[in-house]
């Protein structure tokens, strides 16, 4: 009983302590991504996502973000292209996972480098069968696509936890993707 009084006496003065030193971040970003298609063609999107920070040093810190997108692709068959009558609204996600730090930091602008995973789901035209040259069968499914992101992120605090931000990154193109994307928003420190 001792040991857990202790534990939870330390976990909650890491909280209170926490909360003085503002180590929390939550953003919400209209976003912009585009890039290539590693089989052919591009695609773009524009949409919003959530974004949450915690510094675990004074310059260090990890970052969760999810977001959707509007996604709209061109390739060079355009009989693998979805039709509207296939595509959703806001059918592209992101979950985002990584590390940061502060390269430059004064009164009120910081300037962050991160490095992560970024994770991309959308539909797309899965399989076709056709029979003397019409279309028999036209299936879509969900895919999903794996690569690191680098970014770069200005954080210009506005007063009393608010802050506006904006972010550039690139991912590599581990898989299917090769993406650059742009987000502006709020955020709020606590």
């Amino acid at each position: 009983m001792k040991y857990f009084i202790l534990v939870a006496c330390l976990l909650i003065s890491i909280l209170v302590q926490a909360q003085d030193l503002k180590m929390n971040v939550l953003s919400i970003q209209a976003q912009s991504i585009g890039g290539d298609v590693s089989y052919g063609g591009y695609f773009k999107g524009n949409g919003y996502g959530f974004n949450y920070s915690r510094y675990v040093g004074k310059k260090l810190f990890a970052d969760i973000g999810y977001g959707y997108y509007q996604y709209n692709g061109s390739g060079d068959s355009t009989v693998f292209v979805n039709r509207k009558t296939e595509e959703a609204l806001w059918n592209m996600r992101h979950i985002r996972f990584g590390m940061g730090y502060d390269i430059l930091k004064s009164n009120r602008l910081t300037l962050k480098g991160k490095v992560g995973a970024l994770l991309l789901t959308n539909n797309l035209v899965d399989e076709i069968w056709d029979s003397g040259g019409e279309i028999t069968l036209r299936s879509t499914k969900r895919i999903t696509d794996k690569t690191i992101e680098l970014g770069l992120l200005g954080d210009y605090s506005l007063g009393d936890g608010w802050s506006a931000v904006a972010e550039l990154s690139r991912g590599m193109g581990l898989q299917r993707y090769k993406t650059s994307s742009v987000k502006l928003g709020v955020a709020y420190s606590f």
